[in-house]
């Protein structure tokens, strides 16, 4: 049986009003982000995204996080690294799977 289709993105909206009502900023701000970012793919692809969709497009965005990070690194940017690393570990902790049971 097929999971919901959109149970990424139910848990991403749980995300953004736990962290609104937390008043966590990077936290809101990650959620926010990546939100628009899932949104702004529906709208260009004018069709919801399935899940797989949206972690494959999460997948890209957590390497290019991690060419970033490594690109400041390689210049001693590492006022800039940090809030890379930061939203790069949001990613992959809020993409990790959940299990129900």
């Amino acid at each position: 049986m097929d999971e919901p289709i959109d149970c990424l993105k139910a848990r991403l909206s749980d995300t953004m009003k736990s962290a609104l009502k937390a008043g966590e900023k990077e936290k809101l701000s990650f959620a926010r982000n990546l939100h628009a970012a899932i949104r702004k793919l529906e709208l260009d692809a004018r069709k919801d995204l399935t899940d797989a969709a949206v972690q494959k497009n999460a997948d890209t965005l957590i390497k290019h996080r991690q060419d970033s990070l490594e690109q400041f690194r390689k210049v001693g940017r590492d006022c800039l690294a940090v809030p890379e690393e930061a939203v790069k570990a949001m990613l992959t902790t809020f993409l990790q799977p959940v299990h129900s049971h």
